[in-house]
């Protein structure tokens, strides 16, 4: 099926659900249209919110050190599907800085990702250990593929 007759079905059903005589309802969502996550040590993509998912939305995941005495954790956030994160889209960097020194993988560190209604990402961080918190408006001045702003 061609994209364009895909949307023009969608939209026909849609306004036909919203004729009162009729059972059928349908609900529209916004939705992510490319995977956004982060890049691990090994270049590898961490996939936080996978292609498709709606929004508004939020993830926490948990990180950690890579090396011993770190005391900052750079996060690089990607939008595309590929599994190499550098063959995706670069959206930005988020710097929480502020971890005890410790052995690599020690500091336990809780970033989360919340993708609102307007398709603006925001990025916390927040050590347990020393109870620092740190957001951001996130990755810079790019833009979704969908055209929002994130940050």
């Amino acid at each position: 099926m061609h994209p364009d007759e895909a949307v023009a079905i969608g939209a026909a059903l849609y306004a036909h659900s919203l004729e009162d005589d009729t059972n059928l309802r349908l609900q529209l969502l916004d939705v992510i249209p490319m995977a956004i996550g982060l890049e691990r040590a090994g270049g590898d993509f961490h996939v936080v919110f996978p292609r498709n998912a709606a929004i508004p939305n939020a993830k926490q995941i948990q990180a950690t050190t890579s090396f011993d005495g770190q005391t900052e954790l750079a996060m690089r956030i990607y939008q595309g599907d590929h599994e190499l994160a550098k063959k995706n889209e670069l959206l930005g960097e988020f710097v929480f800085s502020g971890i005890r020194p410790a052995r690599p993988a020690r500091p336990q560190v809780e970033v989360t990702f919340d993708v609102n209604v307007e398709g603006i990402l925001t990025m916390s961080a927040h050590d347990p250990a020393t109870g620092r918190e740190d957001e951001d408006h996130g990755a810079g001045d790019a833009e979704l593929s969908w055209g929002r702003r994130v940050g």
